[in-house]
């Protein structure tokens, strides 16, 4: 089951993702052929929230899109609106996506389901834990001891 469930979460996500990255590849190739360059920064791939500005900042011109397709999809071909829904909900929601999909908490959560893990990280091998990766006791313990998560709700939200 848990399978089937990491593989429908990772269509929807996927299905999210797709149209936001494709306009973010069509922005930076337009600022090229205008000339205004653009860079191409390296993924961080340490523990870190996605702050709302920087979100805001490099997403706005997917938010204006997704509301866009769904203005024109309402006006003038409302019966394949729900269709196209996968193709413009990740624009429309592209800020809150990326906060959400940063988000420490919600990484703990994902961890603890046990939901996309790959057999070697639900069952390390010998050779693997010889290793000394430090993930590896957090991963078959199914969280993250140490770690504060910044972005947790507390109790006043």
């Amino acid at each position: 089951m848990r399978i089937v469930l990491s593989v429908v979460g990772e269509i929807a996500f996927s299905m999210l993702l797709a149209p936001v990255m494709a306009i973010t590849h069509t922005v930076f190739i337009g600022k090229l052929v205008l000339g205004k360059g653009g860079t191409w920064a390296a993924q961080r791939r340490g523990l870190h929230a996605v702050p709302w500005m920087s979100a805001v900042r490099r997403l706005w011109p997917q938010t204006p899109f997704g509301g866009a397709g769904v203005a024109w999809f309402s006006v003038f071909a409302s019966p394949v609106l729900i269709p196209a829904l996968p193709i413009i909900l990740g624009p429309l929601i592209a800020i809150l996506f990326a906060r959400l999909k940063a988000s420490m908490f919600l990484g703990r959560l994902a961890l603890a389901s046990g939901l996309w893990r790959i057999p070697e990280e639900a069952s390390p091998s010998a050779d693997l834990c010889s290793l000394g990766l430090p993930a590896l006791p957090s991963l078959a313990e199914t969280s993250v001891p140490g770690l504060i998560f910044e972005d947790a709700p507390t109790a006043a939200e």
